[in-house]
């Protein structure tokens, strides 16, 4: 595998990799990196396989110093990971002087405008806000030359189709990248429509994600899950836990009677206020609340 000096980066992003600690790619970073950048791409990678680098870096590569007009944008299912993204783009842009805006929703609106008023190349977003600010006129696409749709199979299962379609019907030509996991039929479709002859990478291989953890599967009858869930509990004892759960009502469901049970639960889910949500986060980081309850989505 490479090292991340192998790909022709300028010396800002050689330098912000550098001060994190990043010296080798993982698989996705080296895929994309190694790829014609100007063509529209599908990236076919799961969560957590360090794509959020693998379009950053080659996007930023290409950015004026200084820059404050939109250039690119960045779109995610939700406003944790579209928060996440502008992070890690305000710390990769910040020797090269480039601004980033944050457009989410659940969140006050008026900073947002202020942001986009005194300039940000690097839009991150969650659909509908994105469309929000476009309708009013606050965000100016005309010069917008990249736009990634982030964990798209996810944003088309959340119900943003419309949304993502009228947000790419206003968007000047220029690159379209689609990170997805999976490939069903409505994203294959998205991506007929808006992409022009992309480069098909797939970066989804079993068993080479997280190697460094260990599985351990136990056999529950169905009607005995939650008592076999407390039993698992209390014989690993984990320092923090983590337990998915398929619906938003079954996640509060089960961290109420984890919480009667003794257990220290808490729950993430999508009708929560974004402050909600954050405390909650911050409990679990912090381990002051060490077992979280999300939906597949909160996740």
């Amino acid at each position: 595998m490479n090292d991340f000096n192998s790909y022709g980066l300028r010396k800002e992003l050689l330098g912000a990799l550098a001060e994190k600690g990043f010296k080798t790619p993982m698989e996705v970073q080296d895929r994309v990196l190694s790829e014609d950048w100007n063509s529209d791409l599908i990236v076919r990678a799961r969560t957590g396989s360090g794509k959020t680098l693998a379009f950053l870096l080659p996007l930023l590569q290409e950015m004026k110093i200084g820059e404050r007009n939109p250039q690119i944008l960045i779109l995610a299912p939700t406003r944790e990971l579209a928060q996440q993204t502008a992070d890690e783009a305000e710390f990769l842009g910040r020797a090269l002087r480039i601004s980033v805006a944050s457009l989410v929703g659940g969140m006050d609106i008026y900073p947002q405008l202020r942001t986009l008023k005194h300039g940000a190349a690097v839009i991150a977003g969650t659909p509908g806000r994105v469309r929000d600010h476009i309708q009013r006129g606050s965000l100016d696409t005309k010069e917008i030359h990249s736009v990634v749709l982030d964990e798209g199979d996810l944003m088309l299962d959340m119900g943003f189709r419309d949304e993502l379609e009228a947000i790419l019907d206003a968007m000047p030509q220029g690159r379209r990248w689609l990170f997805s996991a999976t490939m069903p039929q409505e994203v294959r479709e998205l991506a007929g429509r808006y992409l022009t002859s992309p480069i098909v990478l797939s970066v989804d291989e079993e068993g080479e994600q997280h190697e460094d953890i260990l599985h351990r599967v136990y056999k529950i009858p169905s009607r005995k899950r939650f008592e076999g869930l407390v039993d698992i509990l209390l014989w690993e004892h984990p320092s923090r836990s983590l337990v998915f759960c398929h619906t938003k009502m079954e996640s509060i469901e089960i961290a109420q009677r984890l919480q009667d049970h003794g257990f220290s639960a808490a729950a993430l889910q999508g009708d929560m206020t974004q402050g909600e949500r954050n405390a909650v986060l911050a409990s679990f980081k912090s381990a002051s609340v060490p077992c979280l309850v999300a939906t597949n989505v909160a996740a």
